[in-house]
């Protein structure tokens, strides 16, 4: 009876200690490189607003390739700017595979950018997995862009 009860413990402390590991948020570092295309565009009090077809690659703990097809960059009269989109694509996060929805939102002044972002909705291997961060970035021409990210894995 003793062993049994010793294995019935041993066993709930070492579920414990996944689930508790599995909880653990775990960096995820990367860079990113890309280029647009205006789709359409419009000017309304001032500000141009402007549909884009992007597409960034990332490097590092994230890989893979983003293109969306719904971002939406509005540039006001001052310089700045703001854009938010989402993309579905194939990724490697850590290792692990899957597709995975990216959605990012951010602001800019003259070339510099930066937003945060939110990696959910994944399948394959990465089922369950969310990443949250930041991340930052300039223009490197005028249809270019490069940057980092910078997130946590949930």
């Amino acid at each position: 009876m003793k062993i049994i009860l010793a294995l019935f413990l041993l066993l709930a402390t070492v579920g414990l200690a996944t689930q508790a590991h599995a909880s653990v948020p775990v960096p995820v570092n990367a860079t990113f490189t890309g280029g647009f295309s205006v789709v359409s565009s419009r000017v309304a009090d001032g500000n141009t607003l402007l549909i884009i077809d992007n597409s960034i690659q990332f490097q590092g703990d994230l890989q893979g390739i983003c293109v969306d097809q719904t971002e939406l960059l509005i540039l006001h009269p001052d310089g700045g700017d703001n854009f938010q989109a989402t993309c579905t694509f194939a990724a490697n996060i850590l290792g692990e595979t899957g597709t995975v929805t990216l959605t990012f939102a951010g602001n800019g002044q003259g070339l510099a950018f930066h937003g945060d972002f939110a990696i959910v909705q994944g399948t394959g291997q990465l089922t369950n997995n969310n990443v949250q961060g930041v991340f930052s970035g300039s223009f490197t021409s005028a249809t270019t862009f490069a940057g980092s990210v910078s997130g946590q894995l949930f």
